[in-house]
């Protein structure tokens, strides 16, 4: 019944996500990349965020949501709006 249950949630979230069986819009080697705790400020909001900036490893982007992968393994995935100056190769 686990097995099943897990399968019936991981296809639901798939659907949800928007995301299809053929893998991200793009993808490479990270160059440069800010990934922010939470949706990026928008020029004249008050407030601060935190975000963290990578250098290395690889990218994915889907047509929601980006995935950084750190050359250590460790993966990271946010919504496309917490996501700023990208570049990679």
């Amino acid at each position: 019944m686990k097995p099943l249950l897990f399968v019936l949630s991981l296809a639901a979230c798939l659907m949800l996500s928007g995301c299809s069986p053929d893998g991200p819009l793009v993808k490479g080697d990270i160059i440069n990349c800010k990934l922010w705790e939470g949706p990026r400020p928008r020029q004249g909001e008050i407030g601060s965020s935190s975000f963290n900036t990578f250098t290395s490893g690889r990218i994915e982007i889907y047509e929601r949501f980006i995935v950084v992968t750190e050359s250590n393994g460790v993966k990271h995935a946010a919504p496309l709006d917490w996501n700023s100056e990208v570049s990679f190769k």
